[in-house]
């Protein structure tokens, strides 16, 4: 139970990794407030943790008022905040030349203004708390290095880097802990989705990583576990990559 008696806000927690997070979390113990924007997915994901042990908000990550009312929902149901993950994000996919104002902005305003927003609002609950806390922010191997035809996505995931450093030095002070995870290819229907259609070669990504597997999800949320426990207690201002070794081969 390496999160008892902590509380935690999990962003996009309606499906995919961010329920596969909150589920780990609730296992060690943890509270869960699941703030999400599809409010159908949302309601089912919190019913489907437990009752007792989570909350569903309904989330703009946009919006700075819904982002309040999301740290507000964690303190008036379960007492506090303890963690944020900032989960909720969009991928996108297209050349350069041919990449739209409102497509950029609308990554940006999700990937990036979303986890500014949503950190800067459970920070100010953490600071005055005074008991410090721990920011997760969910990155990506596109974030560390280039691939073609996703401009928006790559600077947004790589300005979430940024935002993880810069806030892990000028909140440490606080004792609030701020790191971020970067999966590579993860193992769920999307990926099979981009398999089947040939938009990826499910062959040649595994034959490019030297452990020659995908990311599960559990694998994503143990490293959110782990980062979020007592154990990773001087860990701040890392970017995790969690992807088989993927980022570090560098042989062809």
């Amino acid at each position: 139970m390496q999160l008892e008696k902590k509380v935690a806000v999990i962003t996009g927690a309606g499906q995919g990794l961010g329920l596969a997070m909150a589920k780990a979390f609730v296992a060690e113990g943890a509270k869960v407030v699941v703030a999400e924007y599809n409010a159908e997915k949302g309601k089912s994901a919190a019913e489907s943790l437990g009752a007792g042990n989570a909350v569903f908000v309904h989330t703009d990550v946009r919006d700075v008022q819904s982002v309040a009312r999301m740290a507000e929902t964690a303190v008036s149901s379960f007492g506090r905040l303890d963690i944020l993950v900032n989960n909720a994000g969009l991928f996108g996919r297209t050349k350069t030349e041919d990449l739209s104002e409102e497509e950029w902005d609308r990554m940006m305003d999700t990937n990036l203004k979303g986890a500014f927003l949503c950190s800067q609002a459970a920070g100010r609950v953490m600071i005055k708390q005074g008991e410090g806390g721990c920011i997760i922010s969910m990155s990506s191997i596109n974030g560390i290095v280039g691939f073609p035809e996703r401009l928006a996505y790559n600077c947004s995931k790589a300005a979430i880097d940024a935002l993880t450093r810069v806030l892990a030095s000028e909140w440490g002070q606080y004792n609030i802990r701020v790191n971020a995870i970067a999966p590579g290819y993860v193992r769920n229907d999307v990926l099979d989705e981009h398999i089947a259609s040939g938009w990826f070669d499910g062959a040649a990504i595994l034959k490019r990583t030297p452990l020659a597997r995908f990311i599960e999800e559990d694998d994503i949320a143990k490293a959110a576990v782990y980062l979020a426990s007592p154990a990773a207690y001087n860990v701040s201002g890392v970017v995790l990559p969690v992807d088989g070794g993927w980022v570090a081969y560098g042989y062809l």
